[in-house]
């Protein structure tokens, strides 16, 4: 939470194809009044974070795709590569193991698992030692993991994790 005398804007930098996916970069200005007593209460912009977003789109134009965003290191394009092993792991057959602060059925059914999590988008990407973590859900809200690992012979997991209090 910002305090009173602050406020902040996302814009969306035109997305680009990238083989199968997309890219595209957001960025967040942050405004301040500096002081209260002025007369002429102005915005004056104190500070620019840029975040690199992107998609596995192959059917959908990219200005309607379902942006991630992508920690560095990893590059776009590896960030669009994980969203691709995502996509085949939520069709596929691939092994995995399932933990869940939510729900103690959720895991009894893997077919019941991957459905759920084809109905999720991922909104970040990490890269990890071993592979890729993939956030799912919506910030705030129930979120779930996908770790996939480097290694295709290697097993997946998936995690259902409440957000944190604050």
């Amino acid at each position: 939470m910002m305090p009173a005398n602050e406020g902040s804007i996302i814009l969306k930098e035109m997305p680009e194809r990238v083989g199968d996916g997309c890219q595209r970069t957001s960025f967040r200005a942050y405004f301040v009044v500096p002081g209260a007593d002025d007369a002429e209460q102005r915005w004056v912009r104190y500070r620019v974070t840029r975040r690199p977003e992107v998609a596995w789109s192959p059917t959908i134009p990219c200005q309607f795709a379902s942006y991630s965003g992508i920690m560095p290191p990893l590059e776009p394009v590896d960030g669009i590569k994980k969203l691709s092993e995502l996509d085949a792991f939520r069709r596929g057959d691939r092994p995995f193991r399932c933990a869940s602060e939510i729900s103690e059925t959720y895991c009894d059914d893997p077919e019941r698992v991957r459905k759920n999590l084809a109905s999720l988008s991922a909104w970040m990407i990490l890269e990890t030692s071993n592979g890729a973590t993939l956030w799912l859900g919506m910030p705030g809200s129930v979120i779930t993991w996908v770790n996939l690992p480097r290694d295709p012979n290697r097993q997946a997991s998936v995690a259902q994790k409440r957000p944190a209090p604050f």
